[in-house]
């Protein structure tokens, strides 16, 4: 896991453990070389030993976020605290 969070630069998950990184985070499958991937008619999975090596860096934030696509306003937030999850 720690291989992967290096080729992923993602500073912001250096210090999650295995488990934490396992249960909560996901990395699509564009980032594998189709030589690390095995797949029959019933599934598609990663090798063991994969590694994800295709990134497009430049592009990406430095911190990894997304900036949202409009700003918050006091309407928004009081929709968002009267909803149920």
């Amino acid at each position: 896991s720690k291989k992967w969070v290096e080729k992923c630069q993602r500073q912001d998950l250096i210090d999650k453990s295995p488990d934490q990184l396992y249960r909560y985070y996901r990395l699509c499958g564009k980032h594998f070389e189709t030589s690390w991937i095995d797949s029959d008619a019933q599934s598609t999975v990663l090798k063991d030993d994969a590694i994800p090596t295709i990134f497009d860096v430049p592009s990406q934030p430095q911190n990894g976020q997304v900036k949202r696509s409009k700003e918050t306003t006091k309407d928004d937030e009081m929709e968002s605290k009267g909803r149920k999850s």
